[in-house]
């Protein structure tokens, strides 16, 4: 699979290899935003769960402090909206990530179809004269299309989900290395 996955980045031209750059870098702050987003959802759910944890000496309790808000109901109000604008943010983090995405695999395909093109009508006539011209159209069309929609953009959205994967495991680590552990066991002994 490397291998394959290789030799399609080598056809890649270096416009299309920095286009490629950049998109892993949309999905690398996607990722981020997603983070940001369960995290915003978590906070916001342990202080709906338990307003005592205001009063105590963690993040949560060192906000409320510096926030400057007297009224428990109306921290857990603006920590409500925050966790909001923090998801809508979030969303059109993953929209614009996706919709890049699939332009870009929609751009390859296109392009794939040029050369292509343009690889046919260089061959010699006595090539043309074993073929008929609807069919080499049409094996150009379908070759691109299926570069693009079943190669390029299924590889974007599995790097996508494998980035998000590795930046989520690692902030679990980082904040409880057990929990992490502890599922790694469980699902690891159910695949195995």
């Amino acid at each position: 699979m490397f291998i394959l996955l290789r030799e399609l980045f080598g056809i890649f031209t270096r416009r299309q290899l920095r286009g490629l750059v950049l998109l892993v870098l949309l999905m690398i702050l996607m990722a981020f935003a997603e983070i940001a987003g369960v995290s915003a959802i978590g906070v916001f759910m342990a202080v709906v769960a338990d307003p005592r944890i205001l009063d105590r000496p963690n993040l949560i309790g060192n906000l409320y402090k510096m926030s400057g808000v007297t009224d428990p109901g109306e921290f857990i109000y603006l920590v409500g909206v925050v966790a909001v604008i923090v998801l809508v943010s979030t969303t059109m983090i993953s929209m614009l990530t996706i919709w890049r995405a699939a332009l870009f695999a929609a751009r390859i395909g296109q392009e794939m179809a040029d050369r292509l093109f343009r690889y046919y009508m260089h061959q010699s006539w006595l090539f043309h004269s074993w073929g008929s011209s609807a069919e080499l159209t049409k094996r150009i069309a379908s070759d691109a299309y299926v570069v693009s929609s079943q190669v390029v953009y299924p590889l974007m959205q599995i790097n996508t989900k494998l980035i998000l994967a590795v930046f989520m495991t690692t902030g679990l680590l980082l904040l409880n290395p057990w929990v992490i552990l502890m599922a790694l066991a469980i699902f690891g002994s159910g695949y195995a």
